[in-house]
């Protein structure tokens, strides 16, 4: 992760963590408790949905409308939040594919996306642009069947996994790109 004010990587130094302009100085707790810590092989930068990685699990239920606000902040490339398994027909700008049917959203832009939810089930949320899933940018999405929400019987649990690939993360794959 990166360090707000010094735009520097955050280091791991003796169970504390240091910033790589000031290797002397750890972060106080409260900063602490925002690094974003991934699988703890090493340091990576992630894209974080309001501050979380992976973004606040989103639930509906079937039918039922949802406005999603998307204010990208990062100063390069475009973004497209895409909603797997989601059925958006008749709104291909809401859910198709990147530049061709569904708008993407360019930095410093905000981008309504407006959906029916349809059908019920388990889903996700991610990007579909680059290497920006890869690099965090996903959730769960959990569409209800009923009216309101289903009580959750108690041997029943959501599970949102990623896996990292350290032999291709989204720097080498950019830089292969290059050459």
């Amino acid at each position: 992760m990166i360090h707000e004010k010094k735009k520097a990587l955050i280091n791991p130094q003796n169970g504390r963590s240091t910033t790589s302009t000031d290797t002397s100085t750890y972060l106080t707790r409260e900063k602490e408790e925002r690094v974003i810590t991934a699988d703890g092989n090493r340091l990576i930068l992630v894209i974080a949905i309001n501050g979380q990685f992976p973004s606040t699990r989103i639930e509906a239920y079937v039918g039922q409308t949802i406005n999603m606000t998307i204010v990208y902040k990062l100063h390069t490339d475009s973004i497209k939040v895409h909603l797997h398994g989601i059925h958006q027909k008749g709104i291909p700008l809401m859910g198709g594919v990147a530049f061709i049917t569904q708008c993407h959203v360019v930095p410093g832009k905000t981008f309504n996306q407006a959906f029916e939810t349809f059908p019920p089930g388990a889903k996700k949320d991610h990007a579909q642009i680059g290497d920006q899933r890869s690099m965090g940018l996903y959730g769960a999405f959990i569409v209800y069947p009923g009216k309101t929400p289903e009580v959750i019987e108690l041997n029943q649990i959501f599970i949102l996994l990623q896996d990292w690939n350290h032999l291709m993360d989204p720097e080498t794959a950019y830089n292969k790109t290059l050459t």
